[in-house]
């Protein structure tokens, strides 16, 4: 007998009946089930509702099911057999399919939106005055054939939206349309702001998107998120016509923040860095951990040193002990093991020269810049480092040292050579406003002043 939730329906090709079966015979019974509209979305439990900090909220979750890794499946079916005693089974509803290399397959029953809403960027940020719009493209995604609607990107009130509407119509399953909507927020504004996507489609408010999870040690599962983009709009001044090379690492948000700065950004291959012209660049950033996952930067590393001698900013985010230990830096340094690191996010930040150009220009960096950082304040710090280096900040976690080798700056030839192991790449994703204004210093820093 299948077993659905409430409000779901289902019609039999023929009513249960026992059935004698021989040794090694099958027998089988087709059920056709309805889901309904309003149908709850497959979910795990300790994800409906929202957490309380760090902890997930499981007032309204049943004592039966408290602490079980996912809920029971929403479609079942229970068998009664007597192989001489009464024997009482449940089993969920699967898909089985056949893979030619990995062998039968199941997969369970999910139920998601009739219509997934996702929107890009996920986090805007916009400098405080700027006049110019900035692009939001909103996706809407069917899940069903036939479904047209009215897609709308929603604004506090005072910010503009153009278009303001749009007619979707998506013909069959799985197919997708994307929207770029622009979007100006008032020239007093400051602030967060929540900018929220809405597909409307016969009579039904859709607003949230999904991404369908699925590794083969785990039960596959749908992650929803609402399609909605923090806007977040505060001071913050970059050099003007900035073009910044970008090496990818192991992954960071730099180049997509840069380019919200307003900065002309390109990404940095392996060709790119052997034989291309990084002199046309302002500022060269290397990603998280590149010395561990690009060799083709390691390669070329003598060539952005010869970059930075001629003229050039070279920015390295946190690196493992591979840059130091690969003299990959233009002047001596070290890295403790276990390596230096603050972990607590609200640790007290001093400047140590508040007036360096990397500090100073184009935006005055103070110790409040430093609020609102997420998870850790930076890991892989320097422990020592040539005199010709110059420390910004000092740091410690509660009962420790202070530590100096968060970020340091040196000039070398015409040029600057940068190193920071702060933790940019947790709090550009997050919009902390001081993140965004030190890289944007950063950046700046070969048109802030000539090199002493």
């Amino acid at each position: 007998t299948p077993q659905l939730p409430h409000g779901w329906h289902y019609t039999a090709d023929r009513s249960a009946v026992m059935v004698r079966l021989a040794p090694s015979s099958i027998t089988t019974h087709t059920f056709h089930v309805s889901v309904p509209e309003t149908a709850v979305a497959t979910q795990p439990y300790f994800l409906r509702t929202a957490r309380t900090g760090a902890m997930y909220s499981w007032q309204r979750v049943a004592d039966s099911v408290r602490a079980l890794p996912f809920q029971p499946a929403d479609v079942a079916v229970d068998i009664t057999l007597d192989p001489g005693a009464e024997i009482r089974l449940r089993r969920a509803a699967e898909f089985a399919v056949v893979d030619k290399a990995l062998g039968e397959l199941r997969r369970p029953l999910l139920v998601v939106p009739a219509a997934a809403v996702s929107v890009e960027p996920h986090v805007a940020v916009i400098p405080a005055g700027a006049s110019s719009p900035r692009s939001v493209t909103v996706i809407v995604q069917a899940a069903r054939d036939g479904m047209s609607g009215v897609l709308r990107l929603e604004t506090p009130p005072g910010w503009s939206v153009r278009p303001a509407a749009v007619d979707v119509m998506l013909r069959s399953a799985g197919e997708s349309r994307a929207v770029a909507f622009d979007v100006t927020p008032p020239v007093d504004a400051i602030g967060e702001s929540a900018l929220r996507a809405r597909f409307e489609s016969a009579g039904r408010v859709y607003g949230v998107g999904y991404t369908h999870i699925d590794y083969p040690h785990i039960r596959p599962q749908p992650l929803y998120r609402q399609a909605v983009v923090r806007a977040v709009v505060f001071p913050v001044q970059i050099a003007r016509d900035l073009r910044i090379g970008y090496i990818d690492g192991a992954g960071d948000d730099g180049a997509a923040a840069l380019r919200q700065l307003g900065a002309t950004v390109e990404t940095l291959d392996a060709a790119a860095l052997a034989s291309g012209d990084l002199a046309s660049f302002d500022a060269i950033v290397a990603g998280i951990r590149a010395y561990e996952v690009r060799p083709d930067l390691i390669i070329s590393n003598d060539r952005l040193i010869d970059y930075v001698r001629g003229g050039g900013t070279f920015i390295v985010q946190y690196n493992k002990y591979e840059l130091v230990d690969g003299g990959f830096m233009p002047y001596p340094a070290t890295m403790t093991r276990p390596h230096g690191r603050v972990t607590d996010e609200n640790a007290a930040v001093a400047l140590i020269d508040p007036d360096h150009p990397a500090l100073s220009w184009p935006n005055r960096i103070t110790p409040g810049d430093f609020g609102g950082w997420v998870q850790e304040r930076g890991l892989y710090f320097l422990d020592t480092f040539d005199d010709r280096y110059q420390a910004l900040l000092s740091m410690a976690d509660p009962g420790e040292s202070a530590q100096t080798g968060s970020l340091v700056v040196a000039p070398v030839g015409d040029g600057w050579y940068v190193y920071t192991g702060l933790a940019l790449f947790r709090q550009l994703p997050e919009a902390v406003p001081g993140a965004f204004r030190l890289l944007a210093n950063l950046v700046s820093l070969g048109q802030a002043r000539p090199v002493p």
